[in-house]
């Protein structure tokens, strides 16, 4: 079933939307990530350890510049993704995942730029949402995490 697509955010509030998801993502880059997937088990604090080693690892090639343009990329790839989700009369939110491994667009985001090893780059078992009706992002960060609304950035 076809939506009205005039129910559409305007284009300027879904780039919006985009800039603010791109900017929560490319925090994680600059101030690390949490990589909680949930594990119960007696191997867990293993894991975790080897988990955070190579995420030290993986951040050491990270630069504030490559970092800004991972930002800049990604908010890019969600508007094309918006524009082509309500080009084809849908409204449903445009997804940003990472399980263990980032999903498009963050994989594609991470790839222009040149962002190798990232296993341990951005959280577990973490999304966020731009939502086309009325541009607002929600987001879950790790294993069973509360939704939040991320407030907007400046126009």
């Amino acid at each position: 079933m076809d939506v009205d697509t005039k129910a559409a955010a305007s284009m300027e509030i879904i780039e919006l939307g985009a800039r603010t998801c791109a900017h929560w993502w490319a925090g994680f880059l600059r101030e690390g990530a949490l990589l909680d997937n949930g594990d119960k088990s007696p191997n867990a604090p293993i894991i975790q350890t080897m988990a955070h080693r190579l995420q030290e690892m993986e951040r050491k090639g990270l630069t504030p510049e490559a970092i800004d343009r991972f930002e800049t990329v990604l908010a890019e790839l969600i508007t094309k993704k918006a524009k082509a989700t309500i080009a084809r009369g849908w409204l449903s939110p445009v997804c940003t995942y990472v399980d263990y491994d980032p999903d498009m667009p963050l994989r594609d985001a991470l790839e222009v730029v040149g962002i190798k090893g990232t296993k341990c780059l951005l959280p577990w078992k973490t999304g966020a949402w731009l939502f086309l009706d009325d541009g607002h992002v929600e987001a879950k960060l790790g294993y069973g995490g509360d939704t939040i609304r991320l407030g907007p950035l400046s126009a």
